[in-house]
């Protein structure tokens, strides 16, 4: 097999080493099996690289700046940030928060399209280098997931400013490295649980949700998170939030089918019935095996609680991702992972 090095000076930077090898790997393959294929996702990969280098000249929001009477630093713009207007949404982040947020959208549209080259379904596929690049997508659309719900975190109103700050200091870390940072450096636990859901399928039942949890036990979802929603002091939000992630369904559907299943006295009911009672299908809501079904799943819960927080609405105001990700922003003292150096929450109020 012919190797395909990345040999472009700016390739090298936007990708991980995991990343760089497996992409060498499947255009080699490519190149020897579908030559037209490998030429265009070289290409794409050349346009992601275009993206990478305008990351890298983007300044960084760590760092002073000045520009006319105002003066910038990495303090100014976590204080500005933990006291972000709802109104005023992306248009008040830093200029790297959103080329990262496009350089992250044309890695993932990449991973894609080499998802589709490789599938096993198709003519010619490989399965070993699919499952790889799969697992890579996966992990790009969680770090996705978890950034958004650290942006989301910064115009909360129930959560403190101690914890607005530090949001926003670990969305600083993650704009200024977004092409090497993800999201194993800085909430693995979010991502084992998301690893662990996408292999439960929903069965309904009683609506207990034992099956579903014990499901979740037997993928591996770290304790730490099973633990959070099951501890004395739980909240009824947080424990509504569990049952959206856990049935992937809005508290609102939920209390609709324990309504038919009280109606009735009791029993069952399948996913067959459910999508009867609800009046649409539940394929997706039953099964989210794929990364962007889980995102659309947890888009739907955050739009959800968002509409219940405005309108004060029974139901969580808050997904149960950001629950934990507030759990893990209380105890944060520091960031320590093998992509960036320790660092401290800025401020002596942070």
């Amino acid at each position: 097999m012919t190797r395909v090095r990345l040999s472009m000076p700016d390739v090298d930077p936007i990708l991980d080493r995991t990343e760089r090898s497996l992409v060498e790997r499947a255009l080699a393959w490519l190149r020897q099996t579908r030559p037209r294929d490998s030429a265009i996702l070289w290409n794409q990969v050349k346009r992601v690289a275009l993206l990478g280098g305008a990351l890298e000249q983007t300044p960084s929001p760590m760092l002073p700046t000045s520009l006319g009477a105002t003066e910038r630093d990495a303090k100014s713009w976590v204080t500005e940030l933990s006291h972000l207007d709802p109104m005023s949404g992306d248009l008040a982040l830093p200029e790297k928060a959103h080329v990262a947020r496009a350089f992250l959208f044309a890695k993932l549209g990449l991973l894609r399209a080499f998802r589709t080259a490789l599938s096993p379904g198709a003519a010619g596929g490989e399965p070993g280098l699919w499952r790889e690049v799969h697992a890579e997508f996966a992990q790009s659309v969680y770090t996705l997931i978890a950034t958004e719900i650290l942006v989301g975190l910064l115009s909360e109103a129930d959560v403190t400013e101690r914890n607005k700050r530090r949001a926003a200091h670990q969305l600083m870390l993650i704009w200024d490295r977004a092409a090497q940072v993800e999201i194993d450096d800085f909430c693995p636990l979010l991502e084992e649980a998301w690893r662990a859901r996408a292999r439960v399928q929903v069965r309904f039942g009683a609506l207990l949700g034992v099956g579903e949890y014990m499901r979740l036990v037997q993928s591996d979802c770290p304790s730490e998170f099973l633990d959070f929603f099951a501890r004395d002091d739980v909240s009824d939000g947080e424990v509504q939030a569990f049952e959206e992630f856990l049935f992937n369904l809005p508290h609102e559907d939920l209390a609709r089918l324990r309504a038919s299943i009280h109606d009735r006295g009791g029993g069952v009911v399948s996913p067959d019935e459910a999508a009867q009672i609800l009046g649409r299908p539940l394929e997706e809501s039953t099964t989210i095996d794929d990364p962007e079904a889980l995102y659309r799943s947890f888009r739907r819960r955050r739009i959800a609680a968002a509409y219940r927080q405005t309108s004060h609405a029974p139901g969580p105001h808050c997904t149960a991702e950001a629950f934990i990700m507030l759990h893990v922003l209380d105890g944060w003292t520091s960031t320590n992972t093998s992509e960036f150096p320790a660092t401290r929450p800025i401020g002596p109020d942070a």
